[in-house]
Parts: structure tokens; C-alpha cells; sequence
């Protein structure tokens, strides 16, 4: 009986994939390179008494992956890990041959992530050791913790309400190294999220992960350094989703999904100086990197067969960010993305800015109006249950986007603030000078009344992104 080597290739949705390179080696031999003998699959015969295996994978856009294997080909011959199962192997299996031979199997799955936490963390402890901290790991913080909302003025009655407590962060943080633009991507699952991860159990074979996707602002002004492995990047990353909930300091959206009390995936994908998102910022390139990382969670929390699907997505962005969801949103249409995942859309004072005559910055209401016509389009009335979050200082996406929230109900407030709310969402408009009347607690950290409308921009995500998520059907 012969015994032949066979391997697999195919991506992270368990296609096929064709043109990778690969190559055996036996008992630390030199390694050879195996003989395609199908789409993806390569064969190569294996000698007599070898004992150990190593396999090979390359293909252009995908990282490599080399897995060690024992092989035992007494009676029945049977392969197994030899040490962990890497990240992009997903299993092993073996066949009888029609000739009476016998196949080993080895599954690639070939991927666009890897574990990036090593790096990420080096860079953080080497900035921190020259005096510029930075840190990932989990607080505790007395966060502005939100019911049916927040903005109580003193003394007063306001568009919400709200109360501070202490949320510690019990769940997962991953870091992501992704093969190209975005080229990382910070993972924050919370723990009552990978209690649900299948191992093995056939129950959760098909409960799928949601996801809630966040689109920062520019990095354009960022230190030309090594991308995304530096300082400006890694703090990037610590500023808004660890640091204390305060608007010149940090954003705290790991805490504000921990206390939204649901089950989704928190994904804070890294845009470079010059190549800001990639191609993330389309329909087809947002949901190839929520496959892969569907693939890599599942794997990173020791799941060795991912089964459990994508689930329904969320895509948020703030200020300038908010242009990289208007351009998902605008972008050639996958439906599967489009019609069948998307299914909310939030705003965090997002702006569209341009210049005058005077090249002085102002509000491009085309590109404004455009984006909310691009809403509408995709929101059609809560169709599927789609749901629209709005928090915004500028009038017009609440002026413009109301006719589309069905069973509204409308709760005026102070200065001109306002909220409707109703099935398919919420818009809160809430002017710059409202904010000098909030309760005590969120001005303390959230309004600075020498530069209001700056202070006031950079804490509306500090803030609402758990209101968000917690109202969320995800």
C-alpha cells in the first residue's frame, strides 16, 4: 500500500483557491514541490517509514503557512499535528484510494490575517518605555452608561437621560496584521460573544457572529513611519477604543460595546497615512475582510473547523470617517453585502468639508445631501429591518432623514435639540451651544467651552456608539 501526500487549498469561505506554491518536505528533508494534480489540490508519494511531515503554502496576496505534521503508517496510516495546528489549517483528514492506496489530507486554508498582537504589543511597551504610553489591556471606567439616551440639562428636562457607571472589560481584544490595506485591524469581542464560538458543538454551527464596523478619520497627518507597526498608528488604536471616555483624551468603544450588553464584534480597522482604507471602503472589499476575519476569530479562540457564518453588520464613521461609509454605501452593489448584511448605518457627527473661495473650510452640502439621498436608498423605511443612528451638531441630516423614521415619536430639548426616534432609528441633533447646560458629569469631560464645537465633535463618539449598539437589532 502506497501512501500519498494531498493537499487542499481555498479561502477563507472554503472555495477553491488556484496557483499557490506548494511543497512537502519529509522526516526535515529537503522540501519538494508537490504536483498539482487538480484545481487547489496537490499530490505527492510518500516514502516508506517517514515520520514527519512539513508542509508549505504560498500564493501571491495571501500570507504564507507552514504546518509541522507526525505521521504514523502502521496499519491504517493516520496524520496529526505535530505541535499547534497553525492558524490557516483548518483540518486533516485520510481516504482509501480505488488502487488500494491511501490518502493523507492536509487542508490550507489560505488567508489575508495573522496574529498581529505580538508586534502591536512590542511597539506599545517600546513607546511606553520612552515616555509615550500607550496600552491595550483592560480597565475598568466609570463611563457615561446610556438607558434611552443621555443629555439631561441642569435642572432641567433633556432629549435623554442617563447614568455613570463602572463597566469592565471582560472579553477578547485581537490585533489582526491584514496582507494590505487597512493593515490591521484591532478586534474587541466581547466575553459573552466568544462563549458562543462553536467547539464542535453542531448547535452553533450555524448562529451567526455579527459585527459593527468603524470607520476613523484621516491619518493623513501621521509621522511617515512604519506603517501601522509605530507610535502614531498604535495610538491610534488606544485613543479610541481604551482610553478613558473624555473628548481630548479617548473614546473608550471597547467599554461603551461591553456596556451595550450585546453580542457584537467590534471591528477597528487601522487606515494608513497614504493608503487610508484600501479597498475596505467599497461593498466588495468591506465584506472580503469580514470573511476573513469571521475565519481568524473563530480560529484565535481555538475553533479548529470555523463554521459559524457572517452574521449582520453595522458600519459606522466619525467626522471625516463617515465619507468611507458614504462610499461603501455608494460603491458597486454586492448584493449578498447590500441587501442581506448591512443592516445599520450610524453617524457620529460625520461632515463633509471643502473649501471656499476664500479656501476657508465649509460644509459641502452636495456631497452631504448626496450621502443621505445614498441613506434613503438603501434604508427604504426599515425595509429588513435596516436601522439608521444618527448623532450629529449640524441640522440637516435630522431635517433631511426624518420622512424616512417610521413611527416616529419626536422629543424636543433645549437650544433647539432634538430627537426622533422610532423603528428604523434614531436622529439626535444636538447644537453646539445646547451643550453648555448638560448635566455636570458629561461636561466635566466632554465640553470645553473655549473651542465648544471642537470638544463637542470629539466627544459624540465617546459617548452615543453605545447607545447605538445597544439599540441595535444586530
Amino acid at each position: 500500500m502506497a501512501i500519498v501526500l494531498v493537499v487542499r487549498t481555498m479561502d477563507v469561505n472554503y472555495a477553491t483557491v488556484d496557483g499557490a506554491t506548494v511543497n512537502a518536505s519529509f522526516d526535515g528533508g529537503t522540501a519538494t514541490k508537490m504536483t498539482k494534480v487538480d484545481k487547489g489540490a496537490f499530490e505527492l508519494p510518500v516514502t516508506a517509514g517517514v515520520k514527519k511531515v512539513e508542509v508549505s503554502v504560498t500564493l501571491a496576496g495571501f500570507f504564507p503557512v507552514t504546518q509541522k505534521l507526525d505521521l504514523n503508517q502502521s496499519g491504517t496510516p493516520t496524520l496529526k499535528f505535530d505541535g499547534p495546528q497553525v492558524l490557516n489549517v483548518r483540518n486533516l483528514d485520510n481516504h482509501s484510494r480505488d488502487s488500494g492506496d491511501h490518502s493523507m489530507e492536509v487542508v490550507v486554508v489560505l488567508g489575508q490575517l495573522r496574529d498581529g498582537a505580538p508586534a502591536a504589543k512590542k511597539v506599545a511597551a517600546d513607546e511606553t518605555a520612552k515616555g509615550k504610553n500607550i496600552f491595550f489591556d483592560p480597565r475598568t471606567l466609570d463611563i457615561i452608561h446610556l438607558a434611552d439616551g443621555v443629555l439631561v440639562p441642569k435642572g432641567g428636562t433633556g432629549v435623554f437621560n442617563h447614568t455613570i457607571t463602572s463597566v469592565t472589560l471582560a472579553g477578547t481584544m485581537l490585533f489582526a496584521e491584514r496582507i494590505s490595506a487597512p493593515k490591521m485591524l484591532a478586534i474587541y469581542m466581547p466575553n459573552r460573544t466568544t462563549k458562543t464560538l462553536q467547539r464542535g458543538n453542531e448547535e452553533m454551527q450555524q448562529v451567526p457572529i455579527p459585527y459593527h464596523v468603524f470607520f476613523h478619520p484621516s491619518t493623513g497627518h501621521f509621522a511617515p513611519t512604519n506603517y501601522p507597526f509605530s507610535h502614531d498608528y498604535m495610538d491610534l488604536i488606544g485613543r479610541y477604543v481604551f482610553y478613558n471616555q473624555q473628548w481630548n483624551l479617548g473614546k473608550a468603544m471597547a467599554n461603551q460595546h461591553e456596556a451595550s450588553g450585546k453580542k457584537v464584534v467590534f471591528v477597528f480597522p487601522v487606515g494608513g497615512r497614504v493608503t487610508s482604507f484600501g479597498n475596505m471602503n467599497t461593498q466588495a472589499g468591506i465584506l472580503r475582510v469580514l470573511q476573513e476575519v469571521n475565519y481568524f476569530i473563530q480560529r484565535m479562540q481555538g475553533v479548529p473547523f470555523p463554521l459559524q457564518p457572517l452574521g449582520k453588520v453595522g458600519i459606522s464613521g466619525f467626522s471625516s470617517g463617515f465619507r468611507s461609509v458614504a462610499s461603501v454605501l455608494g460603491s458597486r452593489r454586492v448584493d449578498v453585502f447590500h441587501d442581506k448584511l448591512l443592516s445599520e448605518v450610524y453617524s457620529f457627527d460625520g461632515v463633509f468639508m471643502t473649501k471656499d473661495a476664500n479656501k476657508k473650510d465649509i460644509v459641502d452640502v452636495p456631497a452631504t445631501l448626496n450621502t443621505i439621498n445614498a441613506i434613503k436608498a438603501w434604508l427604504r423605511g426599515g425595509a429588513r429591518g435596516r436601522t439608521i443612528r444618527i448623532y450629529s451638531q449640524s441640522r440637516i441630516w435630522l431635517d433631511q432623514l426624518r420622512g424616512s423614521i417610521t413611527n416616529p415619536t419626536t422629543v424636543n430639548g433645549a437650544d433647539n435639540s432634538m430627537e426622533v426616534f422610532g423603528d428604523s432609528g434614531t436622529l439626535l441633533h444636538t447644537p453646539s451651544v445646547m451643550w453648555r447646560s448638560v448635566e455636570p458629569a458629561i461636561e466635566r469631560i466632554g465640553v470645553d467651552v473655549n473651542q465648544l464645537q471642537k470638544s463637542v465633535h470629539q466627544f459624540i463618539p465617546a459617548m452615543f456608539m453605545q447607545h447605538a449598539i445597544k439599540m441595535s437589532k444586530l
